[in-house]
């Protein structure tokens, strides 16, 4: 992969994983899908590290889903490949042998939801929404879901995928996708690993 839409980068114990496309507000492509899968490989690779952690460049968002640009090419379906790498990924995640932690600030919609949902504990500031706003336009977030519903309640789920409508850092603490809420921005560097 060589257009740098994700970095990726070892510090002592820790590998990180950023999405790099702040001006598309983070939003996945395949390139970024199969960086961040790469950095997942090279991670559990690599015996010194023992943390990955999963961030978004910028203040915008960590992720705002699929990118939109190529006018639906996001959502369409090679019936050769029921398996698309986004799935892929997400199942990637779950057979990780090694911790992984969100790092999330600005947005976390749609896809991004999903990239949240694929680490063990997330990190936000409190001014992040999140959200499953793709229903708004016909698409109904199964993938996301696969991982989503194990984690926050059933009523709230249905809710989110149902409506669409945007839920704050404090819903999405009291719902258990995050694992601590901070008071400065997320662009602040904190310590973690």
């Amino acid at each position: 992969m060589t257009d740098n839409s994700v970095l990726l980068e070892k510090r002592g114990q820790a590998f990180w994983i950023t999405i790099n496309r702040p001006d598309k507000r983070n939003a996945l492509n395949a390139g970024v899908i199969a960086g961040i899968a790469k950095g997942y490989r090279e991670a559990h690779d690599d015996k010194d590290v023992r943390v990955i952690v999963l961030t978004g460049a910028g203040d915008k968002a960590f992720c705002a889903g699929a990118d939109l640009q190529n006018s639906g090419a996001a959502f369409s379906m090679d019936f050769s490949r029921p398996n698309v790498d986004y799935a892929d990924l997400l199942r990637l995640s779950q057979n990780a042998t090694k911790p992984a932690i969100a790092r999330v600030g600005g947005v976390c919609m749609a896809g991004g939801m999903g990239l949240l949902c694929m680490t063990d504990m997330a990190v936000a500031a409190e001014g992040v929404i999140f959200g499953l706003p793709e229903v708004k336009v016909g698409v109904f977030p199964m993938q996301v879901l696969s991982l989503l519903q194990s984690i926050a309640p059933a009523r709230l789920v249905n809710e989110w995928a149902l409506t669409g409508e945007p839920f704050d850092a404090a819903t999405a603490k009291a719902a258990g996708l995050l694992t601590t809420l901070c008071r400065q921005p997320s662009s602040t560097p904190r310590s973690i690993g």
